[in-house]
Formats: C-alpha cells, sequence, structure tokens
C-alpha cells in the first residue's frame, strides 16, 4: 500500500501523459533510427501527446505551441 501510495503521487506530478501504449519511447526511437536511420524528436513528441488530431489535455498542447 505504501509503494502505491507513493506511485499515486509522483503520477499525480506529471504535467501530460501520453499515448504510446505498450511500447517504451526509447524503443520507439530505436526502431524509428533503425527504419529511416533517423530519429524524428520533435514529431514523435506530437505523435505520443496527440490521439487522433486532439491533445491529449492543455499542457501539452501549449507545451507545443510554446515551442512552435
Amino acid at each position: 500500500m505504501n509503494r502505491s501510495e507513493k506511485n499515486k503521487a509522483n503520477r499525480a506530478k506529471q504535467l501530460y501523459g501520453s499515448y504510446h501504449g505498450s511500447q517504451s519511447l526509447a524503443n520507439r526511437r530505436h526502431k524509428e533510427v533503425k527504419e529511416t536511420g533517423r530519429a524524428r524528436y520533435v514529431e514523435g513528441w506530437k505523435e505520443i501527446h496527440c490521439k487522433k488530431g486532439k491533445w491529449i489535455n492543455d499542457n501539452a498542447k501549449h507545451a507545443w505551441v510554446r515551442k512552435h
């Protein structure tokens, strides 16, 4: 129960989640580089924070707008 409470508190600190499914971000990058020869960091970030053209939350949207 103690571990569960700590994990809950840590998840609450996250600004936004992501939709990368069961595949880790590192594995995604590895496959991307293997297939294309380069990592698409910026485009990849947007892909895991959008689902069907909609941002997962306002924090992710504002982070994207601030950078672009």
